[in-house]
């Protein structure tokens, strides 16, 4: 708090909060009240009706002279035009609103079952209408007149509609019901079904007579701001973006200049117990200073001690890689994107749990090709009675379809059925070695004797499932192609067979020729497989990469003269083998990390092994560069090689320890994520990176040591038994001199620092503007090869298929199922609930384009009723005079009709269960329902615990679709659930949907929520350890948190640029590129914190020429030379996911960390204060001190007046020779004159110490000091 004398625009927060408000209604539009459509002008007759239109006019004031009938007719209709009082000004005359409440009358009737449609939708029309500032909203493009000189009315008009507000509409409307059918199908005019929010609009936009539509509206759905309804702006979430981060740069601004302004004018602040203000910056001081001589005594030891230091690593790396023999890599796909404990895990647990596993199929399409040879093979044909039909059923397309499906039979793959150690024992010769065919891993749904289940032409028949064609609005009789599936065992004892039988599958798919027709074809291994062989075939760019890295690194660490024209001089000063130890201890860290994961059981993915040993590598090169070009400087101090050790470690440590703390901070918060490859790879990176640093403060800093007294020696290396006249006083290599005579000198130069700033900028502006079209999800053509032949499969699948995926709806507790009640709430036939659960799924499927299930589900509650009913001869449901069941095929007359008693109700499900349908019973449960239901027996009594309900999706053909269906099944499910909740009374069941694709888009839907979370939370942890690291220096540590969100908002931006879509895969890149801009950002900081220069340029150059040099060198070009050899990858994966994301990472990085950073830092960075070198206090302090101990004399002279004389005044504290004793005095002793100057006063006769010596002195022997207890808590007092 302050008090002074200045004027109210002094006060820097004042003047920011002046200049925010005045930047913000600088920029919204000036709003007036002006009509476009004003009272009706025009009548057109329709039938025994007419129809009004509005005149294009505007009255000179705004009507507030509606008579008291019409004020009630549109309060009641509108009111909220009325909310700002009983008699407002609208844009509306008497006549339009009886015109406007007789046009409202039906659709209040059919939108009544839902109060917020009806609300919404007659919203809209009231605005239309009556709304005080229409013209900005409404625009007239079409005028006509009746007669001329008359007024002009509506022929068409622009209705700028917010497109919040419109999608809000819609989805409150869209599943409201009219009769029996929706109430939008009935307002869309197609009534297909179909409808969506813009079918609608164009149909209630469209002059049509007959529908009482009089002129054409054309609505424009637009972005707009909630305070200012329909106006709206360009760039609007940019815009706010760029004022907030305006606001910080004023807030700023403000601080540093506004107290220079005031020196200036001669005001004068008198500051009431501001601790903080006054002593924090040497509260920083000594953390900076404690940092640092903790460094310097650490490099002490390792320079005199270097085998304990290094025994301390060796052991702590052998500890870790002990435990790596544990280490098993996850081979299941499910494992990279999505976490166990995720939603759609759990479920797929409980349904493989219930129902067992989902089976594994094997897919084929056929579809003809016009050659020369055969030119109808792509046209249709006609047959004798003048139909027409596709391609697909002309005899030679049949007969070879025919012909590959009974090859297909014929498939045999050999396998070996004996473990590992019976190989062993026999050995390894097989004694179990078996044939393996279609028959022996298809599913038979007729029982184990029946035939295969073939979704195809040749066995199960249903033309929407087997036949496809470019058009799916035609008949499936035009079909082009003829899709065929093999459903196969999924269970995990027959999963060898049906690998190796999947093998030979491919293998003659490979292999069988089609002259005139086009084929193809995937099993459920394919995908795995064509990743693992692209994996293989990119193994050997991989390697090319990191062979890169290190030899560049081994190279460019050394500095190479020649010595007395001797050439093995030119080794003297290499550092190759310390170019080897980085990578050795990079690759160490990680090995320990892995280590780690074996230790508590964690099974990583390979994928953690292409992309951690890359940031760590990088990382690790980074700060080897740092230390050793730091090294390099310091040989022009003519020092001892051990001072100058110990100088770096006191300067190096704690900057390493700070930017290592900032990264582990971003990926220790992204472990939190819910997404699978984001949490892995942060934990993983986290780990390594601390050890990594771990492992470079002992071996790397002992070996260094050792290689540098070689160097300085003169021995060369490799031969370091020679010696020679050792070179002190190498020159700067060529970076440093790019840096500080062309990089430091442009960048400060005064307009190129106003263009930085301009530049990044409009870049943020642009990448903010360009995240809106940034595309979630992957495509699942994209880790697969270029050419694959599962890219040819998607294609023919997304260009003929039909339906998708099938989804299972399951309810989930215990339900009563015997109750005629739960029948009712889940059966679809006569009688059952109009809002049942079979009810609500069909209704589901007459709106695939909301709900993507264009087939209705089976539901084994009808067939199960119509199963037991008496019906048939002899009835499906029948048990022996021993209370077996009897199939309807059995001819034993002592069989008897089961009885629809509801105490044998679950004796009937299991029957059900179990019978096959045949001709005289074809309702049986086995094929269809066997499945589908999961029942237990505890206590001995049957009962059903989960059922499922199947329905399948539409063609799901990019990875959208595929969120959408997650998504719309899941909203459906809640809404089965609700009612059969109450239905049944029973608020404990559950209902969810599984399919099972779910797994890989389970996190989609709340991807961008989670990593906006955790993307903040990094940022806030940064600026936590950023803010303490510098010494409690705010403006450094903001300006730095800046550069970082700046660096992470442009590589979103560059993400939608370069079309990557974001996914699990992009977000841990994501997380890396902001590990990145620490790594160039922190050291950069940190050097202009350190700078002894006296002004903010200065300070800024000498950044830049000795962090920014070594960054360039060292992370830049490490991370883009390794990044650039991906760019020839086979693999689209790693093209875009590593070339084209590594290289956009480290360039943006690079020059926020390297431009932005230091312009920043030349506007607002924090001014040098002269700290003296020892720790102490300073005389600020002190007069704060001094402060608070004469306000104790006063406060214990105050409360003793009546009993006690005055305490006598301390006048060691006043003495001027005193004053610069204990201004000048050591940290250590200072304290205790903080502890006491912050304690409440003691006693009245207490006497103020002349010395910390007295108050030690003055404390109660066998008693806890009071000033013990305050200096345990002076963090908390002084902030």
């Amino acid at each position: 708090m302050w008090h002074s004398n200045r004027a109210p625009t002094d006060n820097p927060f004042r003047l920011t909060l002046f200049i925010l408000i005045f930047l913000i209604y600088g920029s919204l539009p000036v709003v007036k009240a002006d009509c476009v459509l004003y009272d009706t002008c025009h009548t057109v007759k329709h039938g025994t009706e007419k129809l009004s239109l509005p005149c294009t006019k505007s009255p000179a004031s705004l009507s507030k002279s509606l008579d008291g009938a019409s004020q009630k007719k549109l309060a009641a209709l509108c009111p909220h035009l009325f909310s700002d009082g009983p008699n407002p000004s609208l844009c509306c005359s008497s006549t339009q609103v009886d015109v406007l409440v007789n046009q409202m009358s039906m659709p209040s009737q059919i939108l009544q079952r839902c109060d917020s449609c009806a609300d919404n939708f007659i919203k809209m029309w009231c605005d239309f209408t009556c709304h005080p500032r229409q013209h900005e909203f409404i625009q007239v493009l079409k005028t006509n007149s009746s007669q001329p000189g008359n007024a002009s009315y509506v022929d068409t008009v622009k209705f700028e509609l917010p497109a919040d507000f419109g999608h809000g509409m819609f989805e409150s409307c869209k599943n409201v019901r009219f009769m029996q059918s929706r109430a939008l199908d009935l307002m869309c005019g197609s009534g297909d079904g179909d409808c969506t929010l813009n079918k609608w609009l164009d149909f209630m936009g469209t002059k049509d007579h007959t529908n009482h539509i009089p002129f054409n509206i054309k609505f424009q759905l637009s972005r707009c701001f909630e305070m200012i309804p329909l106006e709206c702006y360009p760039l609007a979430a940019a815009f706010v973006a760029v004022l907030i981060l305006l606001f910080f740069v004023i807030v700023i601004l403000c601080n540093k200049w506004l107290p220079f302004l005031r020196a200036r004018k001669g005001i004068q602040e008198e500051p009431i117990m501001e601790a903080s203000y006054s002593c924090l910056p040497y509260m920083g001081k000594y953390l900076e200073d404690y940092l640092e001589n903790k460094a310097r005594e650490y490099g002490r030891t390792a320079y005199h001690k270097p085998l304990r230091v290094l025994t301390f690593g060796g052991l702590v790396a052998l500890l870790f890689i002990v435990p790596i023999y544990r280490l098993s890599f996850s081979e299941e796909l499910v494992d990279l994107w999505s976490v166990p404990q995720s939603r759609a895990r759990l479920e797929k647990e409980y349904y493989d749990t219930k129902f067992g596993p989902f089976m594994r199929t094997a897919q084929l399409s056929i579809y003809p090709q016009k050659f020369p040879a055969d030119q109808a093979a792509g046209q249709n044909l006609r047959a004798a009675n003048g139909e027409m039909f596709g391609p697909a059923f002309r005899r030679p397309f049949l007969e070879y379809a025919f012909k590959l499906v009974a090859g297909i039979h014929e498939i045999s793959a050999e396998i070996c059925l004996d473990t590992e150690a019976e190989q062993a024992k026999n050995g390894f010769i097989c004694k179990n070695l078996v044939n393996v065919t279609l028959n022996d891993v298809c599913i038979k749904p007729m029982g184990p004797t029946g035939n295969c289940l073939i979704m195809g032409p040749t066995s199960y028949f249903q033309p929407e499932f087997v036949f496809g064609h470019d058009d799916k609005s035609l008949n499936t009789s035009f079909a082009l192609a003829m899709l065929i599936n093999f459903p196969l065992m999924s269970e995990k004892h027959n999963l060898p067979k049906v690998l190796a039988w999947e093998r030979e599958y491919l293998r003659y798919m490979q292999q069988t020729p089609h002259d005139s027709y086009t084929i193809s074809f995937m099993a459920e291994r394919s995908i795995q497989d064509e990743i693992e062989a692209e994996t293989r075939s990119d193994a050997v760019l991989i390697v090319m990469a990191y062979i890169l890295i290190i030899a560049y690194a081994c190279f460019v660490l050394g500095q190479y003269d020649v010595t007395n024209n001797q050439l093995s001089s030119l080794m003297n000063q290499s550092r190759m083998l310390m170019g080897f130890l980085g990578l050795f201890l990079a690759v160490l860290s990680v090995v320990s990390s892995m280590g780690l994961f074996a230790m508590f059981g964690v099974k990583p993915t390979r994928l953690l092994l292409l992309i951690v040993p890359f940031i760590v590598i990088i990382i690790a090169y980074n700060n080897i560069f740092v230390f050793v070009r730091a090294y390099q400087r310091t040989r022009f101090e003519h020092k001892e090689l051990e001072i100058r050790i110990i100088n770096l470690c006191g300067y190096l440590i704690p900057s390493f320890v700070s930017s290592t703390a900032s990264t582990v901070a971003c990926f220790g918060l992204g472990y939190l994520s819910g997404v699978a490859t984001v949490s892995n790879f942060s934990t993983c990176c986290a780990i390594a990176l601390v050890l990594n640093l771990y492992f470079q403060g002992t071996i790397f800093l002992v070996l260094f040591i050792w290689d540098s007294k070689r160097a300085e020696a003169g021995r060369p290396e490799f031969c370091c038994w020679q010696k020679m006249f050792p070179n002190r006083l190498i020159h700067n290599g060529y970076t440093i001199l790019l840096f500080r005579n062309f990089w430091s000198k442009v960048l400060l130069f005064g307009w190129v620092r106003g263009l930085v700033i301009t530049l990044f900028a409009i870049w943020t502006l642009a990448s903010v503007y360009a995240m809106q079209f940034m595309v979630i999800g992957m495509d699942p053509r994209i880790p697969l090869p270029d050419g694959s032949y599962v890219v040819r499969h998607f294609d023919a699948m997304e260009r003929f298929q039909s339906f998708g995926p099938p989804v299972y709806f399951v309810v989930k507790g215990e339900l009563d199922y015997s109750d005629p009640k739960v029948q009712s709430a889940l059966c679809t036939a006569g009688g059952c609930d109009p809002q049942s659960f079979g009810n609500l799924l069909r209704d589901a499927s007459q709106l695939p384009a909301s709900t993507l299930i264009p087939f209705g589900g089976l539901n084994w509650v009808d067939d199960f009723m119509d199963w037991q009913d008496v019906v048939g001869d002899p009835p499906c449901c029948r048990k022996d005079e021993y209370g077996h069941f009897c199939p309807a095929s059995s001819t034993n007359p002592n069989c008897t009709y089961c009885g629809a008693g509801e105490d044998q109700f679950y004796e009937r499900v299991s029957y059900f269960k179990t019978d096959i349908p045949g001709e005289k019973c074809p309702r049986g449960g086995a094929a269809a329902h066997g499945g589908s239901i999961s029942m237990k027996r505890p206590g001995g009594r049957r009962h059903i615990d989960a059922s499922h309900f199947m329905a399948f999706h539409k063609n799901l053909a990019t990875s959208a679709d595929f969120i959408e269906a997650v998504s719309a099944s899941r909203k459906l499910a809640n809404t089965l659930e609700s009612n059969l909740r109450v239905a049944t009374g029973n608020y404990e069941v559950e209902v969810f949907p599984y399919s099972i694709f779910y797994v890989f888009y389970d996190m989609y839907p709340e991807l961008v929520s989670d990593a906006v979370s955790r993307i903040i939370a990094a940022m806030v942890g940064i600026w936590l350890v950023m803010y303490i690291i510098l010494g409690f220096d705010f403006t450094t540590a903001t300006s730095v948190l800046i550069s970082i969100m700046a660096a992470t908002i442009n590589v979103f931006g560059a993400m939608s640029i370069f079309q990557v879509e974001l996914n699990p895969l992009s977000l841990a890149n994501i997380f890396m590129s902001i590990a990145v801009a620490v790594e160039f950002s922190a050291p950069v900081a940190r050097a202009y914190k350190h700078s002894k220069q006296k002004k903010r340029n200065e300070r800024v150059e000498e950044a830049i020429v000795n962090a920014g040099s070594s960054l360039f060198s060292g992370l830049f070009l490490c991370m883009f030379g390794g990044s650039i050899v991906l760019a020839f990858a086979h693999a689209q994966i790693f093209r875009i996911y590593y070339f084209r994301m590594f290289s956009t990472i480290v360039f943006v990085g690079m020059l926020h960390g390297l431009v932005l950073l230091p312009v920043i830092l030349s506007f607002v960075g924090s001014n040098h204060k002269p700290f003296v070198s020892s720790p102490r206090f300073g005389q600020e302090c002190f007069d704060f001190l001094t402060t608070h101990l004469r306000k104790k004399e006063q406060a214990m002279h105050t409360s003793s007046s009546t009993r006690h004389s005055a305490s006598p005044t301390p006048h060691s504290f006043r003495n001027d020779q005193n004053r610069r004793v204990v201004a000048a005095m050591p940290i250590e002793e200072a304290r205790p004159l903080i502890n006491y100057a912050l304690l409440p006063p003691l006693a009245p006769s207490t006497h103020l110490p002349h010395s910390s010596k007295d108050i030690f002195r003055q404390t109660p022997q066998g008693n806890q000091s009071p000033i013990t207890e305050v200096h345990r808590s002076l963090p908390h007092i002084i902030q």
